[in-house]
């Protein structure tokens, strides 16, 4: 009963991270490592000690990134779908290799939902400065990598142990 009042509440950490994306109120890695702890205790995915800590110093590290960028009023919503689904593809790709993949893939899943973007009618401009976008991939591209790539170690994680608690492959 435990276990999927756990992963219950790891979905709904999932969600809402996904939500703070998209319209940032509070930073959305704080909402995926708690996904991640979530699925942890409800035995849907295996992490080392190691992995919680070094993505427990991510998650500080970007929270005060966030804490700091006072750029929220010029959120683009628009802007962080794209490249929110391009991340999310990148993903589900890079989830089932391996780790480091998984990152590659959603940075360049990201770095193609912003261009896309970018030569949208929708983005309101029809010169951009590539300075610009890089200001921009810096400030929500670098969040949506970090937050997607948590969530892809959970299903990478739960694909590695088969769903049985046996570790098949280790990242």
């Amino acid at each position: 009963m435990g276990e999927i009042f756990m992963i219950i509440l790891g979905t709904l950490s999932v969600f809402a991270a996904l939500f703070l994306i998209l319209k940032p109120y509070l930073p959305p890695v704080i909402f995926a490592y708690l996904a991640l702890w979530f699925f942890y205790w409800g035995k849907m995915a295996w992490f080392s000690h190691q992995d919680f800590l070094i993505l427990g110093i991510i998650t500080i590290i970007s929270t005060i990134m966030d804490l700091f960028q006072e750029d929220k009023q010029n959120h683009k919503f628009l802007a962080s779908l794209y490249m929110l689904v391009g991340a999310i593809c990148g993903a589900l790709i890079g989830s089932v290799l391996n780790f480091v993949l998984l990152i590659v893939l959603c940075s360049i899943g990201v770095a193609l939902g912003m261009f896309v973007y970018a030569k949208t009618p929708l983005s309101g401009k029809t010169q951009f400065s590539y300075s610009a976008l890089f200001q921009y991939f810096c400030a929500q591209g670098l969040r949506i990598i970090i937050v997607v790539s948590m969530i892809g170690l959970v299903f990478g994680s739960y694909i590695a142990t088969n769903a049985s608690g046996e570790l098949l492959y280790i990242y």
